[in-house]
């Protein structure tokens, strides 16, 4: 493993509403330990204090074709500890698009909504998957949005595809 993630912890930080972000994370943080790597995963409103990792992976899910709020304020909040650290995005999607450019351009439109938030942070990679949805535990909003837009329901998360991103994080 790369001695510079071997002093200190790396954070796998997350922002999650019904828990397929948290999974991700959870995913996420075993494959980067599977190289010797201690990972802490924790919500990312939890983290007080980012400076202590070595490095930081931030995953939230989108709603609108935005990150979640709340991964937004912390990113904002963290923004100095994380521009002096290596840094990862995720997001989690209702639908990752296919085909061979399809994903590249939502990856794209993504990294430029991030930048624009923290401009200063230089990701080394940004993940884009496939979420879940679960109509039995959403809020009432996605009730409606689920009503309305009637999108594919069930767990579209290529877990397979989320651990071949973390084997790169932790190379």
């Amino acid at each position: 493993p790369r001695t510079d993630l071997i002093a200190r912890p790396v954070l796998i930080a997350f922002e999650s509403r019904f828990g397929s972000t948290a999974d991700v994370a959870r995913v996420i943080a075993e494959e980067i330990g599977r190289a010797g790597i201690v990972t802490e995963t924790r919500r990312a409103g939890d983290v007080l204090d980012a400076t202590r990792y070595a490095a930081v992976v931030v995953g939230a899910p989108v709603y609108s074709r935005r990150w979640l709020a709340s991964a937004c304020a912390w990113v904002r909040r963290n923004r100095e500890a994380l521009a002096a650290r290596p840094v990862w995005f995720f997001a989690l999607g209702i639908r990752v698009p296919d085909g061979p450019h399809a994903n590249q351009r939502h990856t794209v439109r993504l990294v430029r909504r991030m930048h624009r938030l923290a401009p200063e942070i230089e990701p080394r990679a940004v993940g884009l998957f496939a979420g879940a949805v679960n109509p039995a535990i959403v809020g009432v909003r996605e009730q409606i949005q689920l009503r309305v837009f009637r999108p594919r329901t069930g767990d579209f998360r290529d877990w397979k595809k989320i651990r071949a991103w973390a084997r790169d994080v932790r190379s």
